[in-house]
């Protein structure tokens, strides 16, 4: 058995431990930017299907309030 420790919660993109109205600011500025745009940031596109779009939304909503120990853990199967 292995544990796996994912260190950050997505959607906290100024990596303060928190994700809050800073993130959904910083969120923002690339909402509607896809992978061919000038300025992508792949870190936005949190369903990483090549557009920062309302998939990308609705997570980072699932997230907002959440910090690095109210997130949830990753509980991966042994290989």
């Amino acid at each position: 058995s292995i544990a796996i420790e994912v260190l950050g919660v997505p959607g906290d993109f100024d990596l303060n431990g928190a994700v809050d109205f800073d993130d959904f600011f910083a969120f923002a500025d690339h909402f509607g930017q896809s992978s061919t745009a000038a300025g992508w940031d792949a870190r936005f596109d949190l369903s990483a299907n090549g557009a920062v779009d309302f998939d990308d939304f609705f997570s980072f909503a699932d997230y907002f309030g959440l910090t690095g120990e109210t997130a949830p853990r990753l509980d991966l199967p042994d290989p």
